[in-house]
């Protein structure tokens, strides 16, 4: 069957089709049995041991890193092959929905003046937007959220004031707006949105 492809084929396409090397297909071609190397015996064990280590929750990317502080020197591709050779694929965590505030229906809101054009800041310090993102991180193996509040000046585009915390309470986006207010003085007539996902 092999033989009847490179008729059809180049080797270069076959074995990037199926995803050997062509010392391993040269090898099936003269009916040799492929023996991977002492070192690539070796990585596999490796990779295959610190993916148990790590209960399944390495990629390549980790296992990687591991591999080159014990003194391997390995490629993102190679250890992403050692892996598929083995079936290994690390479990994926499961995506975070965060949990805002519930806002209250019954309370109407407040009208976007910035969509009135007499309204578009000309100058710095006369509308500003807030805006919280979620941040990822580990903490003793565990996957946790941080949170990150900034404010933007609408007229420069530059953030004049953020926060970085474990929680979304008030104080999140406050203690920033605090800061702002204390190093900017804004005139009267500030303009403050913040940006609603929902």
């Amino acid at each position: 069957m092999a033989q009847s492809l490179s008729n059809s084929f180049s080797i270069k396409q076959i074995c990037s089709q199926l995803k050997i090397s062509k010392s391993a297909y040269y090898s099936y071609i003269k009916k040799e049995t492929y023996q991977p190397s002492r070192r690539k015996r070796l990585l596999l064990e490796e990779v295959k041991d610190i993916f148990e280590t790590h209960k399944s929750r390495y990629g390549s990317r980790r296992i990687k890193e591991v591999l080159k502080d014990k003194g391997y020197k390995v490629g993102l591709c190679q250890v992403k092959s050692l892996m598929r050779a083995q079936n290994l694929l690390a479990i994926q965590p499961k995506s975070f929905v965060p949990k805002t505030t519930q806002s209250n229906p019954s309370l109407r809101r407040s009208p976007n003046l910035l969509l009135k054009k007499e309204h578009l800041p000309t100058h710095p310090n006369e509308g500003i937007v807030g805006d919280i993102t979620y941040l990822p991180s580990e903490k003793n193996g565990r996957n946790e959220w941080l949170y990150l509040a900034t404010w933007m000046d609408l007229y420069s585009r530059k953030i004049v004031g953020w926060q970085v915390d474990q929680h979304m309470e008030a104080s999140l986006i406050i203690a920033p707006m605090k800061r702002l207010i204390r190093d900017r003085v804004p005139k009267k007539g500030l303009i403050i949105i913040v940006l609603d996902k929902n």
